[in-house]
């Protein structure tokens, strides 16, 4: 009796204490989110309420980003690069294609339902925008990683807007406020086409450059800060990105992947706070992590083609890629799906080559396309080809006869992805 007596207490114990094995947070896929090649931004309005759009349709999450709607459309079949809501009902989207060979900024009113091109506020002309970002009735944009670099600025909630080039960089994908007055931008320089940050403390006015990568043909792709001025840089085809201390003042080149000599594509960027971060490969599989603030990173089996990500309330953050991903501590029994490995390719021959280069291009989906001849150095030799394409094959032939001999790069740059192939020309 008194074993039974003992047993029974153990038993009661057991199923009246608390949980001491509570669930760790990790990532997980959205319960019901739209699937795209790529969803490059996602916005909130509060820790509720999202916005997201890709190909021309716009949907909104209520519940923080793990149910999606379609509740919009574009007036063109539009490729979203960037979304930036300012409140409830005015939100914008900046575009780097469509169907016509176009770009845009777009302007909602009521909530995301119904968009329209505002292309014509925009004093210097628009020539896609890469990435947005406001605080108050001040919004900065830029773009667009196939040049030129510009920046966009509106002080008036997105009435009116100026443009105009940046001096000393090649390319411009992100931006970030910090305060009225003081704004970071990235893409690439002008000399070399290295990944780049800069700089300015009077409203855009002027530019200081605080960080160049040592890589040739890189971006730096993706710009994070904390409260604290603790921040990050992804750096696309690198092996490396960028960490700040001091609100990015000054930065340092970290390497992220040292087990390997080849470039990664690293895209969105977030510290959760001041030890665990992310660095999305944006066009291709996985998260790189850390949990000692930026000393030491490994690759984890989560997400394709992850270019953005942001943190909410509570410890929560939500990445978008090729769907939505969450993460958070809830438990979930749905299998992240496997990568798939379509993606552009880029072949060329003969290499080395006398005088008549063939490129073969295969694209999986409509994009712009530019193709270049890159020197050693990075800078640009030849500008072979920069249009709209359909997906398909293309078989390409150009005359290479006024490249000098040498060693160069054949540089594929698309919407959703990047590709180099090395060049010999010699006669």
């Amino acid at each position: 009796m008194k074993n039974l007596y003992f047993f029974c207490f153990i038993f009661l114990v057991a199923i009246c204490s608390p949980d001491r094995s509570p669930a760790q947070p990790a990532w997980r896929p959205a319960s019901s989110a739209p699937s795209f090649n790529r969803i490059d931004d996602i916005s909130f309005t509060n820790d509720s309420t999202a916005y997201l759009g890709q190909d021309g349709l716009v949907y909104r999450s209520t519940d923080g980003g793990d149910n999606w709607q379609k509740i919009g459309e574009l007036p063109n079949d539009a490729y979203v690069r960037s979304i930036e809501f300012i409140s409830d009902s005015v939100g914008f989207i900046g575009t780097i294609f469509d169907v016509t060979g176009g770009v845009g900024l777009y302007k909602t009113v009521d909530g995301g339902v119904n968009w329209s091109k505002i292309n014509n506020t925009v004093e210097g002309g628009m020539f896609g925008i890469c990435g947005l970002d406001h605080r108050g009735e001040t919004i900065i944009g830029v773009g667009i990683y196939s040049e030129p670099g510009r920046f966009y600025i509106s002080r008036d909630g997105g009435k009116t807007w100026k443009g105009r080039m940046i001096a000393g960089t090649a390319a411009l994908v992100d931006c970030l406020i910090l305060d009225e007055n003081t704004f970071l931008i990235s893409g690439n320089s002008a000399s070399g086409r290295r990944g780049q940050i800069l700089r300015s403390t009077d409203g855009g006015e002027s530019w200081k450059e605080v960080a160049v990568s040592g890589t040739t043909m890189s971006y730096c792709w993706k710009l994070s800060m904390r409260e604290n001025g603790f921040g990050i840089g992804s750096i696309e085809f690198s092996r490396t990105s960028f960490i700040t201390y001091d609100y990015g003042e000054s930065w340092e080149e970290i390497v992220v992947n040292a087990a390997t000599s080849e470039n990664q594509n690293f895209g969105g960027a977030y510290f959760l706070n001041d030890d665990i971060g992310w660095l999305g490969i944006q066009w291709g599989d996985g998260i790189w992590e850390t949990k000692n603030g930026g000393q030491s990173w490994y690759p984890i089996d989560v997400g394709q083609s992850v270019n953005k990500i942001r943190g909410l309330a509570n410890g929560k953050a939500i990445a978008t890629g090729k769907s939505v991903y969450i993460y958070d501590d809830l438990t979930s029994s749905t299998e992240i799906p496997k990568p798939r490995s379509e993606r552009h390719s880029l072949k060329i021959s003969p290499n080395p080559v006398q005088s008549r280069l063939k490129i073969d291009l295969n694209l999986i989906t409509s994009t712009a396309v530019r193709l270049d001849i890159v020197d050693l150095q990075g800078r640009i030799v030849s500008t072979l080809k920069k249009e709209s394409m359909t997906p398909g094959l293309h078989q390409l032939s150009f005359d290479v006869s006024a490249i000098p001999d040498g060693s160069y790069f054949v540089w594929l740059r698309t919407n959703e992805m990047h590709a180099v192939e090395k060049l010999t020309v010699l006669r």
